[in-house]
Parts: C-alpha cells; structure tokens; sequence
C-alpha cells in the first residue's frame, strides 16, 4: 500500500502540453509559458484541472492532485467538479431566449411574478440580472422546497436593502428568482431547460444541474484547507439540500472540457443570437466596477469575461475571450483561502498566453 501511495504521488502532475495550429507560433508561446504555469499552480498548492483553449483548440491541459484521496484517484481529463456560481451565466442565456421568444421582458417588473417580496414593483429582471436589486436572502431554507413551496419562501423571506438598489451586491437570491421566474413562464422545470437548450444539443454527457452529482463516476470530493501546506485529510460531505435550493445559481456541474463547449456556444450564438447576448453583457451604466452583467463579469478593456464559484470546498473559475476562442478554465477541489484568488491566477495566466 506504502509503494502504491508513492506510485501514485509521482503522478500528481500529470502534465499534457498539445501543440496546435502554427508551430511557429505555437513554439515561441510555449517556450515562455508552460513553466510559469506550472510553478504558478504549485506555487499557490492547487489541485484540480486546467483547460488552456487557445483559437479554439485545446493548447495546454493540467491535471494536479487527487479526485479522492481514499480512493486514490487522480484528478484528470474527465473529472467533474461542482461549479456553484458558474451557473448564473446559463440562467442569464435562458433569460435572455426566453425574451425572444416573448414570454417575458427584461423590464418586467418582479411585482409580476413575485408580488410579495418588499419594493418588487420597482424591481426590474434586469435589476437581478445584474444584481442591483437590493434583495438578500438572510438564511438560507432550512428544509428541500420545490414549486410553490419554494415559491412562497421567497416571497415570505426575500429582504429588501434600499442602500443597494441600482448598486451592484452580490447575492445569489437574484438567479434563484429568476430560475423560478424562467420555469413559471416557460411551464416546466430548470431541468428541462437545461437538457433542451444546452445538454442535448451540445451533447454533454458529465454536464448537469440536478442532484447526482456524487453518483456520477468522475466525481471529485471537496477537501477543506485550514492551514498550510494544503493537503487531503479533511475532506468535506456535500450538502445536496443547499445544492438543491441554489437551482438557477449554484447547482451546475460539469468538466473543463465540457465547461468550455458550453460557455464558447452561449457567446457564438448557438443557443440565442450573439447580439442578444452582447447586449445583455455591457457593462451596466451604474457598475464600471467590475461590470456584472449577465451572469459574468465584463472587462471592456481586455476584451474578456469571467466568472468565480466557491461552494462547500470546491473552487472554479473561468476567463473567456469575447468571441470565445480563447480560454483559461480553472477547477478546483480544494479551495484553499491561504494562497492567492483563483481568479487572480486566471487573470495572470490569461495575460501570460494571450497578451
């Protein structure tokens, strides 16, 4: 048993560099990138994958750690991690086809569909969308809702905070309205939503939002970090009623190479016309902060979007090019507080291969 935990810890770096499209190009690239990347993920104890799309091709792909420890599995090719709130920027797209198809308006008030919740008359679906709505949810449901149960909940519990209103603040109570807004119009669940416009159509078979996630094979377990070195002593039991509730905002999962077939799809147009989505992704007029729109953070400037989950040990993020051809997809099965912002490591990587 000794040996084979040696074996297998020789192999934590599985490192799988493909050269694609000009060599000259291609060449000159990686002779300043792939040890700056390496030493940058070892640096800051990573363990998870990285997706490096380059043109629209699969250009560096890194394997770090265990997918379970217990079990002495690897982290690799097709290990799926919980994403949390990497799904916001599917529920926005759904949004986004659902106007289009004129079952509801981005200036529809919340009123309409939630008329109990403090101030919802002058609340807009674009207000949630970019989160600028004022609204919290002070404690997250204490029991598995679904239907009009949930619905009543929010509608009994949804807070209202008027320093806030036209002011971005990040809560998930947002997406969850208007997960439940897109199956009341819509007239059937998220489920089906998602396997109609996303899952079928793309053919993502370790792609989904439903409660399955530990009965998928290529799961990886969450492992919580308390002090460094990082390691995998801790590891952490999902909360699948927590995951159930986050329908719309938190409840994806997937791998990176799935992950990037579905972003690239939403921004080139194949699942709602690619100037509908621009649209939906300017950068609001009352948040050149960071530029929360749709489901993702927008930065005119690089010409990028992005966007960061953390739930219950898992750590992912992405940066995507506006067209889509370019990627850094980053996951993670150990967030580890004490080492540098997954995002921030996603930026750093970006300006290493593409700027």
């Amino acid at each position: 048993m000794c040996k084979k935990r040696k074996l297998l810890a020789s192999l934590l770096v599985i490192w799988s560099v493909l050269f694609l499209g000009s060599p000259h190009v291609t060449a000159q690239a990686a002779n300043k990138t792939p040890s700056a990347i390496k030493n940058l993920l070892k640096t800051n104890e990573f363990s998870g994958s990285l997706l490096i799309v380059k043109k629209g091709l699969p250009w560096v792909q890194q394997y770090l750690g265990y997918a379970d420890y217990e079990q002495g599995r690897l982290n690799g090719p097709k290990s799926v991690y919980q994403l949390a709130s990497l799904e916001k920027s599917l529920t926005a797209t759904l949004l986004i086809k659902a106007q289009a198809q004129h079952k509801l308006k981005m200036t529809d008030s919340l009123q309409k569909y939630f008329p109990d919740i403090p101030y919802s008359a002058n609340l807009t679906l674009n207000h949630l969308m970019q989160m600028q709505s004022g609204l919290v949810l002070p404690n997250k449901v204490p029991t598995k809702l679904a239907g009009r149960r949930l619905d009543n909940y929010l509608n009994r519990h949804t807070h209202f905070d008027k320093s806030y209103v036209n002011r971005w603040h990040y809560s998930d109570v947002n997406y969850i309205l208007l997960a439940r807004i897109l199956v009341k119009v819509n007239h059937c669940s998220y489920q089906e939503l998602f396997n109609h416009y996303f899952k079928k159509p793309l053919h993502l078979k370790n792609t989904n939002v439903d409660d399955n996630y530990e009965f998928n094979s290529q799961h990886t377990t969450a492992y919580d970090v308390q002090k460094r070195p990082a390691n995998y002593t801790l590891p952490l039991t999902l909360n699948t009623q927590l995951l159930n509730f986050e329908v719309g905002a938190g409840q994806l999962y997937s791998n990176v190479k799935e992950f990037y077939r579905l972003q690239a799809a939403i921004v080139q147009g194949k699942i709602v016309n690619r100037a509908a989505i621009r649209r939906y992704r300017q950068v609001p007029t009352t948040n050149h902060y960071n530029g929360y729109n749709g489901g993702v953070y927008n930065d005119d400037q690089h010409q990028y979007f992005y966007a960061h989950g953390v739930e219950q040990g898992f750590d992912t993020v992405f940066v995507m090019s506006n067209n889509g051809q370019n990627a850094i997809i980053l996951f993670s099965n150990r967030h580890n507080p004490y080492t540098d912002n997954t995002i921030n490591i996603a930026k750093t990587l970006y300006q290493q291969v593409f700027e």
